[in-house]
């Protein structure tokens, strides 16, 4: 009996060492990763950023947060992790509170209709509404708010309606979503602290009046996307110094629009196009209106695309204005008081030395 024992406690023994070695030599050949954690502008509040796991296991995301947005998810999986991997923090703005909604004709979308008469500082607009996408601002939603200082507008919103800041006098800056196509007449007129807006290259027309005495706006950027400047649209902007007016070039190609830059960026391209003709086109803004350009004292040079086809009656009033411009002579379609400015037809921009080297190999397409 006592020699039983004895063979059963040895195979009791002999048995947990196999065990430990064969866990041993199963750990011993798992790599381990280093996952880290990107906070993408938040803050960490508990919980490490940098962690190495072992092949097959999860990571445990750290507990974080930023001011106005909530933590709409990781951007990669951090369990089973099988690989070093980066992983960043999707964050989601959280609408103000203080907002009046109206749901669409699709159930799944809103608009913003009005907001409290005492909203202050800075103000948020997050892309859902309980769970429906918002998708536009309503006419005057925020007219006459004067303790708005800054709107923040992800990506998502496509319409911006009539006056919709308009007399809003603290309103400094506002980033309008990279999805606007359409901006309503007046939507900033007469917001005297507005300093800085970003207009997306999805927007076609800057409307009437879109901007009209805005006193404090010193730079405007108007995007290749942009076809028209209606009437008076920045009018009244007496501290106006800067307009610049971008452009794309195409070169059409057998029958086909092939953006410059991508061409010209290829090393190949060079061999797949020698003996190729080409002519370039622009994309760029096509009609400025009336008054659009009135009482801007403060601009003193502006120059004008070629893509320019109308502009209408005192675009340009300021008599100590420069306006350049690659074109020839006047177009048909500008109107004859146009501007009061000194005129510059046949203006070469000057360009960097590193520009006329990547241009250079088109020379000899034509």
């Amino acid at each position: 009996m006592k020699q039983k024992i004895k063979l059963g406690i040895i195979l009791g023994v002999e048995f947990v060492a196999i065990a430990v070695i064969l866990i041993l030599i199963f750990f011993a050949g798992k790599k381990t990763y280093k996952v880290t954690f990107d906070l993408n502008g938040g803050t960490l509040i508990s919980g490490d950023l940098e962690q190495v796991v072992t092949q097959g296991k999860s990571a445990t995301p750290p507990t974080v947060a930023k001011d106005g947005c909530y933590l709409h998810s990781w951007s990669a999986s951090y369990k089973q992790i099988t690989r070093d991997v980066v992983i960043k923090a999707v964050w989601e703005w959280q609408t103000s509170v203080g907002f009046d909604f109206i749901s669409g004709d699709d159930s799944n979308y809103c608009e913003i209709t009005g907001c409290f008469r005492d909203l202050t500082g800075d103000v948020y607009v997050g892309v859902y509404h309980d769970n429906k996408k918002v998708l536009g601002i309503r006419d005057e939603a925020f007219r006459d708010r004067d303790g708005i200082t800054y709107v923040h507008m992800l990506d998502g919103i496509l319409s911006i309606g009539e006056s919709v800041f308009r007399d809003s006098d603290s309103l400094v800056a506002v980033e309008l979503p990279g999805t606007l196509t359409k901006l309503g007449k007046y939507a900033f007129m007469n917001c005297v602290s507005l300093e800085k807006v970003v207009i997306p290259d999805t927007l076609t027309v800057i409307p009437e009046g879109a901007f009209k005495g805005c006193t404090s706006l010193r730079e405007i950027v108007i995007p290749a996307g942009v076809k028209t400047i209606e009437n008076g649209a920045f009018e009244g902007c007496t501290s106006l110094e800067k307009v610049t007016f971008l452009t794309e070039e195409y070169y059409v190609i057998d029958g086909e629009l092939v953006r410059a830059d991508s061409l010209t960026d290829k090393k190949d391209s060079r061999d797949d196009f020698e003996d190729t003709e080409y002519e370039s086109v622009y994309k760029g803004i096509a009609e400025i209106g009336a008054y659009a350009f009135r009482d801007c004292p403060s601009l003193l040079e502006v120059i004008l695309p070629v893509t320019l086809e109308k502009i209408g009656e005192y675009a340009f009033d300021n008599d100590e204005l420069t306006v350049k411009t690659p074109l020839a002579e006047k177009p048909e379609g500008w109107a004859e008081n146009w501007c009061r400015a000194v005129v510059i037809w046949g203006y070469v921009e000057p360009t960097p030395e590193t520009e006329d080297e990547k241009h250079s190999w088109l020379d000899g397409l034509k």
